[in-house]
């Protein structure tokens, strides 16, 4: 059976239903009219034995006369001539059933007997008329019938049934369909093909009616006697199209599409590219489907347009096409309203989404969420090497999402007195200088609250300097609880979020601090930036902002810098930050500036002049040897990178600590890249080899494993790890969650996804990705009210999940299909619930003129 699943952003699937593997349009090319010729060879049973049932009823009145004759004669006599006649009518019976056997016994048909009609009493002989008269007379009644006076014009029809019965009878049972009055319908097309004109399509009109009442044997019947009376239809126009709708009553799909495109008559066009449409898709061929569905499409067809341009990736058309239907044929249905808002969900347009489903009775969720279920499933794009690398440097230039990350993994910590948390630090055997650390601009007196503080923030950066983040983060939301009103604790915890990747805490952390000392500059921005992953409205922040950075007490290093991140963040396009040559003492932060901006305008020179910067004044850090690798390799296919950066996974020095307990950044960027150069297997080594040996913690290096079986497609082993991270490891911050929920889906656990989502979206509620992936967990468990909440608090953002995405299993057919018949090429649609019936009307012939 095709498969009838959309997938509105993926590629469609070549057909597995051909005979070779060459694609559906080259066939076409390759077939002939072979099958046509074929048929006109054929003879039929019924035929024949019409004639012969003729024959031997109009020999009965001979046989009486004969009768007569015979009984006036003497019995002996009668005797031996019954016998001698026996034996004659014997003789001739077996000659008889051998001729047709013999001659007309090409290839046997075997059809049910059609069910029993009523006998109608044939009517009075009517008067002669033209054929211009009867022309006439049924123009008047087609144009009765379309001005929506149906009774007369049926009543014109039986008229006119006097005069020409079967011409009349063919028309009557088409007015008869579309008043839905099927059997009426059947019985006037019967009446057609009793009376010898029209009989290919009488019975095929027949077959669809059959078709429609769930009757079997009479649609098998209907669909035989149409190929059986083909030959009728030979000579004319029409034959490439009755011949086409055979093959496909019977199931010859393949065989039914060179007809159609080859017929170039311009009679039932529309039905021509309908059938066309329905056929390409049957066979994979969207793009022809569609073509052919534009071109006599109107009003009433674009509901199924609309799907199709779905299915094609182009999404805007098909909401226009979605929305035209709805405001011109039918507003009431749900079909048209739940597909426009996949649609939505297709490009993130939340607010268009929410009001589709705010709109619709909460009542009926359950059935309105199965005329389009839907399945949740991961981004391909997460899984494709080049696809991964685009995004890799698009999340720089277009979202900006990894060049922030970048930004906070190199921003300094403050402290109040540099001096004092340097010879703390250095007593724990930590070599560092001061300009990794920035003092804070404090009109607060030294004292021992400040004192104590200060060793607070102290501790913490010994645990940052070693590369465990999760350590400092702890550390740092003990100090605050107990010195809440501090702008360099806040500062300094956000900017630990931040490294964590948990930016709604992070963005609450930068607020705070700014609003404490609105003279650091720095925590306002990093308040903008946050605020923006976030999806957050800055305006009030941006108020006033630019008065607070004129009265900052700033360098002109700091000044410099800061108007350039306030640019960057603002999407004002920077050019290369040549003041950083002239800066006094440049810092990590300004090369890592000076890098994503250099990404943002492709200069691969100043991208690598500032990696190595970053080199020099990291030594041995994994993430900037990372960057510069990435500079060198600056839009290159994965295979040439993969020839150069593979030696660095094998033979580099840089420490891993950050991979294992540092920022997430580190593990990110480790294991992407490994990735993107196939190198994954060689990272899950060495991390396995890892965890075997500590002796500390070793969440860090789970994180990272687990992270690294997501990328191998290896499901349910990192689900098995986030677990444990969760349950034993008490890791629940939002990050862990998400990434666990991530798994969980790949894994096929979707319910347990739902419940890491909504964990995770209670600790960041404004992390998108997790509402976005809720939403769509609950409408695919037909939870329509849930997913409105999910997709109602994300306001009117057009966002992009980098995670999930979701198909559309219908396995609803434009065509109704039979428990007994074959399947049926059908358009992406599905039945309406509030009709029952389908988008395009099925294939009849149009009435005769």
């Amino acid at each position: 059976m095709a498969d009838n699943t959309i997938r509105l952003d993926d590629e469609v699937n070549e057909d597995t239903h051909t005979a070779d593997k060459k694609e559906t349009k080259e066939l076409i090319q390759e077939t002939t009219k072979e099958a046509m010729e074929q048929s006109l060879k054929k003879y039929t049973l019924m035929d024949k034995m019409r004639r012969l049932f003729i024959a031997l009823g109009q020999g009965t009145k001979g046989l009486n006369q004969l009768g007569n004759i015979l009984d006036s004669l003497p019995r002996p006599a009668r005797l031996g001539i019954y016998i001698v006649a026996a034996l004659i009518a014997f003789l001739l019976i077996l000659l008889l059933i051998y001729q047709i056997v013999s001659s007309f016994f090409d290839q046997e048909l075997t059809l049910p007997a059609i069910p029993t009609r009523p006998q109608i009493q044939a009517p009075s002989a009517p008067p002669i008329l033209d054929a211009s008269t009867i022309e006439m007379m049924i123009k008047k009644a087609n144009i009765l019938y379309e001005q929506g006076q149906k009774n007369e014009a049926l009543d014109l029809f039986s008229t006119i049934s006097r005069y020409s019965e079967s011409l009349s009878n063919f028309n009557l049972g088409v007015a008869q369909f579309n008043d839905n009055n099927y059997q009426a319908a059947i019985e006037s097309f019967q009446k057609a093909i009793d009376a010898g004109e029209d009989r290919a399509m009488s019975a095929i009109n027949a077959a669809m009616i059959a078709f429609l009442m769930r009757n079997e044997p009479l649609y098998n019947y209907y669909v035989n006697l149409a190929e059986a009376y083909l030959t009728e239809a030979a000579g004319l126009p029409l034959y490439p199209f009755i011949f086409a709708l055979v093959q496909y009553y019977k199931g010859n799909y393949f065989e039914a599409i060179s007809p159609l495109i080859h017929d170039q008559t311009p009679y039932y066009r529309k039905e021509k590219d309908q059938l066309l449409a329905k056929l390409f898709l049957y066979y994979g061929d969207t793009q022809n489907a569609l073509e052919y569905l534009s071109r006599s499409a109107e009003a009433k067809d674009f509901f199924d347009l609309g799907m199709l341009y779905a299915r094609t990736g182009d999404y805007v058309a098909a909401r226009q096409h979605l929305l035209s239907y709805m405001e011109q044929i039918d507003n009431e249905s749900v079909a048209p309203k739940i597909a426009y808002e996949l649609t939505a969900l297709k490009e993130g347009r939340m607010a268009i989404a929410a009001s589709v489903l705010n709109n619709l009775n909460k009542d009926d969720d359950n059935k309105n969420a199965t005329i389009f279920p839907i399945r949740v499933r991961l981004k391909e794009s997460l899984f494709d090497v080049h696809e991964s690398q685009r995004t890799f440097w698009k999340d720089f230039s277009e979202y900006k999402v990894n060049a922030y990350k970048i930004l906070f993994y190199y921003a300094p910590y403050r402290v109040f007195d540099a001096k004092q948390a340097l010879e703390f630090i250095r007593d724990g055997g930590i070599n560092i200088e001061l300009n990794n650390l920035e003092e804070a601009k404090t009109e607060l007196t030294a004292g021992s609250t400040i004192s104590r503080v200060n060793l607070d923030i102290a501790q913490a950066l010994k645990a940052v300097l070693k590369n465990h983040s999760q350590e400092a983060n702890r550390l740092l939301k003990g100090a605050i609880q107990q010195f809440p009103n501090h702008s360099i604790l806040h500062y300094n915890l956000g900017l630990s979020y931040a490294q964590l990747g948990d930016f709604d805490n992070a963005y609450k952390h930068f607020l705070r601090s700014y609003h404490l000392d609105t003279r650091d500059i720095l925590a306002g921005i990093f308040a903008m930036i946050t605020s923006d992953l976030t999806y957050r409205n800055r305006t009030r922040l941006n108020n006033g902002f630019g008065e607070d950075l004129e009265a900052a007490p700033l360098t002109p290093d700091e000044e410099v810098f800061l108007k350039s991140l306030l640019g960057f963040t603002n999407n004002v396009p920077q050019p290369p930050l040549e003041w950083i040559h002239t800066a006094q003492k440049p810092r990590s932060i300004d090369y890592a500036l000076d890098y994503v901006v250099a990404v943002q305008n492709k200069n691969q020179a100043r991208m690598k002049e500032a990696a190595e910067r970053l080199l020099n004044l990291n030594q041995n850090d994994i993430v900037s040897s990372l960057l510069w690798l990435l500079a060198d390799n600056f839009e290159k296919n994965p295979k040439e990178m993969a020839q150069s950066v593979n030696i660095f996974y094998k033979e580099s020095n840089a420490s891993l600590d950050p991979v294992f307990y540092g920022p997430t950044l580190a593990r990110e960027l480790y294991v992407r890249v490994g990735y993107n150069i196939g190198a994954l297997r060689r990272v899950e080594q060495i991390l396995n080899d890892k965890v075997l040996s500590v002796q500390e913690s070793s969440v860090g290096i789970m994180q990272a494993l687990a992270l690294t079986s997501i990328y191998l497609r290896e499901f349910e082993k990192a689900y098995i790890i986030y677990n444990s991270l969760i349950d034993d490891a008490k890791q629940t911050d939002a990050q862990t969650m998400f990434l666990a929920s991530v798994a969980a889906i790949g894994a096929g656990h979707n319910e347990n996804a739902t419940a890491l989502l909504s964990l995770s979206k209670l600790e960041a509620p404004t992390n998108y990705e997790s509402r976005y992936g809720l939403g769509l967990l609950h409408q695919e468990a037909k939870n329509l009210r849930a997913a409105l909440i999910q997709f109602g608090a994300m306001g009117p953002v057009e966002f992009k999940s980098e995670y999930f995405d979701f198909e559309i299993d219908t396995h609803q057919e434009l065509l109704p299909v039979l428990p007994f018949s074959a399947e049926q090429p059908s358009m992406p649609v599905a039945q309406t619930q509030e009709t029952n019936s389908t988008a395009i009307s099925p294939i009849i012939m149009p009435t005769q003129q």
